[in-house]
């Protein structure tokens, strides 16, 4: 199906952002020929694209599976297996036609060859696969919007009940209980990538696990797993141009280091965060350096402190960004908005089309007077030891440690804080079980949509909803896959809405850096921010 048949039939909300196009150059020595090189952070244990959860497991996945939907590098939905579809008046019903010629690949006796056609019946398979093996799945807050999800979910109703069929090989038919806007986005998601029911059977209980336990249908092929290294080979029937001949991913050991690899030659890039980056002499490399996170204080609007709007307020007013310039690490710079310095609309800054909306400036007079209401109303004559959430790493404790410092001289407020790693943090903050925390917001991609969407209930990425009705409103109403700059009036005002409530206090940007050989192009990241290597060439 062309690009431009889909993007006229679909209509929906923009939940995510543009895949981020990457092409670098710098000079190495080592691997030589067509074939790339990479260092794996983890070493892989389960590659079922419906269960894993590793990074280096979805790096693989997302190099040898290939989605019903898909982003291009202008963040336009795209498919290369469905030719057409359509939606029903009412929203409630999509029925996708898929093309015929698609195939999944097997890798054995050390060639690639053809082991089934790829059916609509496979993507129907592999959403019946979540409500029985991984019900937690992000995905299913939109598929719980199926018809019939919530009897199939309790045990009321059998998976043959659930509101999706296929009334031939190649039409996927899915049915809802009400209007979801943000269903093919949810086919970008690894979870819904799709499984071939005979082979997965065939396996009894072991999909994944080994590498002749699996097959693919995306740019590469698992040519072998072994102890040292996972080995992708290009996929002849891959539904995509791929231009690198296959990746060598080196798994870590205690003397496989990215950026001492980097450096001997063996591996083509990598991406380093702050810190490492502090160990590499840049010189003999093409460096990119970006916004990746934007640290920011989210407040529990449940808990009793914080359902108070002039606490909230005068915490937001005391916040003296300026503190985390310089400082102990040249990777901070300070943020006075949850979205990314480096988002674009319609080509053009996200930042100059809406001028003039940020976080309150750091004001203490106006802090100190909404204080002073604040333990009015709550019957206090001071606030300390707030828990706040922080990430166990120096560079954090220390960064917030400043800040607690302003709070407790001009307002006599002070946190103390619980140290945490990244992930239990974040399932602290999910479940609701905290009074404030300094939370990453990622940036997997350069649109507005991507640091708003954390907020916004119902989204895959979501780790605080918020319910400020003008947020919701002003979000939902950006038109299905906007990237124009008559979109930013609406980003505009669900971000502000967010700074209205109090809620949400970006704090500092934290940057990245990719870093390549001379003799390497063509990387590119997903929307989920996950590496693909098929355009990757040396020269």
């Amino acid at each position: 199906m062309k690009k431009q048949s889909i993007l006229k039939r679909f209509a929906a909300v923009a939940l995510s952002a543009l895949i981020l196009l990457c092409s670098f150059s710098s000079c190495r020595g080592g691997s030589s020929g067509e074939n790339i090189y990479w260092l794996l952070d983890s070493s892989p244990k389960n590659l079922d694209p419906q269960t894993a959860s590793q990074e280096s497991e979805l790096l693989i996945i997302k190099n040898c599976f290939a989605p019903l939907f898909e982003k291009d590098q202008n963040g336009e939905m795209f498919s290369s297996f469905v030719e057409s579809y359509g939606v029903s008046p009412d929203g409630k019903r999509y029925v996708f036609n898929l093309y015929k010629d698609k195939v999944w690949s097997i890798y054995q006796s050390r060639k690639i060859e053809t082991y089934a056609p790829l059916t609509a019946q496979d993507f129907k398979f592999a959403i019946e696969r979540l409500f029985t093996d991984n019900k937690t799945a992000d995905v299913m807050n939109i598929l719980k919007n199926i018809k019939n999800a919530d009897k199939v979910l309790s045990g009321e109703a059998e998976i043959s009940k659930l509101g999706v069929s296929c009334p031939d090989d190649y039409t996927l038919e899915i049915n809802l209980s009400q209007p979801t806007s943000s269903l093919l986005e949810a086919f970008t998601s690894h979870e819904l990538f799709p499984c071939n029911e005979e082979f997965f059977r065939s396996t009894s209980g072991r999909y994944g696990l080994s590498d002749d336990l699996i097959i693919f249908n995306g740019s590469f092929c698992l040519g072998a797993w072994g102890e040292s290294s996972v080995k992708l080979i290009k996929n002849p029937n891959s539904p995509e141009k791929v231009s690198a001949a296959g990746v060598t991913l080196f798994l870590p050991k205690d003397t496989r280091e990215a950026v001492k690899l980097l450096t001997s030659g063996d591996i083509d890039a990598a991406e380093l965060s702050s810190q490492k980056m502090d160990t590499l002499d840049t010189s003999a490399f093409n460096v990119t350096e970006r916004t990746s996170v934007v640290w920011t204080l989210v407040l529990n609007e449940s808990d009793e402190l914080w359902q108070n709007q002039n606490l909230r307020s005068a915490l937001l007013s005391c916040t003296d960004r300026s503190i985390f310039k310089g400082g102990d690490s040249s990777h901070l710079t300070p943020a006075n908005r949850i979205v990314s310095d480096s988002a674009v609309l319609g080509g053009e800054k996200y930042e100059s089309l809406t001028k003039g909306i940020s976080a309150p400036a750091f004001n203490a007079e106006a802090a100190k007077a909404s204080y002073s209401l604040a333990l009015t109303e709550l019957e206090k004559t001071k606030i300390y030891n707030t828990l706040v959430l922080i990430v166990d790493s120096p560079l954090y404790k220390e960064s917030f440690s400043a800040l607690n410092q302003i709070y407790q001289r001009e307002l006599s407020l002070y946190f103390s804080a619980e140290y945490l790693s990244e992930a239990a943090l974040l399932s602290r903050v999910k479940s609701g079980n905290f009074s404030a925390a300094l939370v990453p917001l990622y940036v997997t991609a350069d649109t507005p949509s991507v640091s708003l969407e954390y907020f916004l209930s119902g989204s895959q990425s979501c780790i605080m909803p918020i319910a400020n009705e003008e947020f919701v409103m002003s979000f939902t109403s950006v038109e299905a896959l906007s990237l124009s700059k008559e979109s930013a009036e609406s980003y505009g005002r669900a971000e502000k809405a967010l700074y209205d409530s109090s809620l949400v206090n970006p704090l500092f940007y934290e940057s990245s850096y990719f870093v390549t050989s001379k003799s390497v192009s063509g990387f590119m990241q997903d929307s989920y921010g996950t590496v693909l290597f098929k355009n990757v060439v040396k020269k």
